[in-house]
């Protein structure tokens, strides 16, 4: 897991600049970087901000950027909500269609819940919904898992252990992409069907 901290916390400056000619971390960050990540996941497991401040130090690379990029190769990312909406941390490359689907998802559910009360008369429509948003949690559960599993295959992909790389993708490939196809169009005939009450 990693831990991700503001910029301005975490910079090593006392003011973050992030541009090459006022910062010595932002020069050549680029250059450096990705021997930087491959050094810090090849020796640690967890990635604190101590962590980060020490590879980013020894490397001479700029210590947010440097957490992001570790980012993609952690099970779990610990940080501000905030970082998933601001399109300067650059976390959609987490999510990206995954993330808005979910959203979406969760937002329908929430909004379908809360009108409960004041729409559902019939029993049969109260039953379609609430199936509905059941099967589609149930989906969203199982992309956030397909993720985890495509995270394990990239970290069994860089250690070259080939029997975790098949059993992460096979996993994904037969199994958890057909479900949610089939759940996908159970969703979307829940939703035909609840317009015909």
């Amino acid at each position: 897991s990693i831990t991700l901290t503001a910029k301005e916390k975490i910079c090593f400056l006392e003011k973050a600049e992030c541009n090459p000619d006022a910062c010595p971390y932002a020069k050549g960050h680029f250059y450096r970087v990705n021997d930087a990540v491959f050094d810090l996941i090849s020796s640690k497991e967890v990635f604190t901000r101590p962590v980060i401040e020490e590879y980013a130090e020894k490397w001479q690379v700029c210590p947010f950027e440097f957490g992001l990029d570790v980012s993609l190769w952690a099970d779990a990312v610990i940080c501000d909500y905030n970082y998933i909406f601001d399109p300067r941390a650059k976390l959609k490359r987490f999510f990206g269609a995954i993330f808005f689907l979910l959203i979406c998802l969760i937002a329908f559910g929430l909004i379908a819940w809360r009108q409960q009360e004041n729409i559902f008369f019939d029993p049969m429509k109260e039953a379609i919904i609430t199936t509905k948003i059941a099967v589609s949690l149930f989906i969203a559960v199982n992309l956030c898992y397909m993720y985890y599993k495509f995270i394990s295959a990239k970290k069994a992909f860089s250690k070259n252990e080939n029997i975790e790389i098949r059993e992460n993708i096979v996993l994904i490939a037969y199994y958890f992409t057909p479900l949610n196809i089939v759940l996908s169009i159970l969703s979307i005939y829940l939703g035909i069907a609840l317009r015909d009450f």
